[in-house]
């Protein structure tokens, strides 16, 4: 799965170390979704997950992290492999 996201905008907070990556599972025919887990952490705001489960409903988020502490995690984007 291929991820990129843009940076959280100049003036917000401060440069960014680091991105964590977490994702979480949707359970089939709907209920309530798992719990967020972090799955990677980038450098840059792109990243190339590999090894995923496939046949699953899983979302995405990305949070930022610097010196200041985490943003507010992204918008989530839902996949299907």
């Amino acid at each position: 799965v291929f991820l990129d996201w843009k940076p959280p905008a100049r003036g917000t907070g401060g440069a960014v170390r680091s991105y964590i990556v977490q994702r979480r599972d949707q359970p089939a025919g709907g209920g309530e979704p798992g719990p967020w887990k972090q799955i990677a952490t980038a450098l840059e705001s792109e990243i190339t997950v590999v090894d995923q489960p496939r046949g699953v409903q899983m979302e995405y988020q990305i949070i930022a992290i610097n010196t200041g502490g985490q943003s507010m995690p992204s918008n989530i984007a839902a996949v299907v492999l």
